[in-house]
């Protein structure tokens, strides 16, 4: 698997020694941990870049399985909407730069969250849950899943946190009583009723006037490159 990590940054040190494929900042005991994946480091100077930085991600993730960005926390506002697409964290680069240190704790907890949710993402159920309607299904458990992946995947109760909610939005999963097939739906708090499958008028939207970031959104979910095919819909109630 491939995975693109892209430092969001205006520390020139940092971004230089941010590159490369299974560069030796991440480190070793990741590297043999999961050997199985590839990891392509780059990094992105918002202050000085003349390509637009959804531009930039969406040219850099088209033929990776996953991203995930590290982002300075001066440039946190242009990153707003990546932070649902990609599995990410905020960062502050202290002035007294350790690149292997800092990189390499920052880089190990990350690498941890994120293949820990690709595995989790492989298995049909929990992906179909991880990708409920974030606009349009209204609950609780989503709401917070959301702002857990915004906010903590650097804490230590990270993975336990995303299991927990991900244990109580499968219990909104139900079958429809007046069906002869065995179709199954996600009800949120207001009993709407959402079912997850293949549209074959699917399409992103892409290019003027629509915004590349809906681009990136519709390939990535919690950072796992998704299906572009498979959506939900709102049903009528049976």
């Amino acid at each position: 698997m491939r995975i693109f990590i892209a430092l969001i940054s205006s520390n020139d040190v940092a971004n230089n020694n941010f590159k490369g494929t299974n560069p030796n900042i991440i480190p070793q005991e990741i590297m043999r941990k999961f050997q199985q994946h590839t990891f392509i480091l780059d990094s992105f100077n918002p202050n000085f870049s003349k390509m637009p930085i959804d531009k930039y991600l969406l040219s850099k993730t088209r033929s990776m399985d996953a991203a995930a960005l590290l982002i300075q926390s001066h440039h946190e506002a242009c990153c707003t909407s990546f932070r649902i697409p990609f599995f990410t964290t905020i960062i502050d680069i202290p002035e007294q730069l350790n690149i292997k240190n800092f990189f390499g704790q920052k880089l190990s907890k990350l690498l941890t969250g994120l293949v820990f949710i690709l595995e989790q993402m492989n298995k049909v159920d929990n992906e179909i849950v991880m990708r409920l309607p974030i606009r349009n299904f209204i609950a609780e458990d989503l709401k917070e899943l959301c702002k857990v992946f915004e906010t903590k995947t650097l804490d230590p109760d990270f993975i336990d946190r995303v299991l927990s909610l991900k244990t109580k939005l499968l219990s909104r999963k139900r079958p429809r009583r007046k069906s002869s097939f065995p179709l199954k739906y996600f009800a949120d708090n207001h009993e709407k009723h959402f079912d997850f499958g293949k549209e074959r008028h699917a399409v992103l939207e892409t290019g003027s006037p629509h915004r590349l970031s809906y681009e990136i959104a519709g390939n990535f979910r919690f950072g796992k490159k998704i299906s572009t095919d498979q959506h939900y819909k709102r049903l009528a109630k049976s």
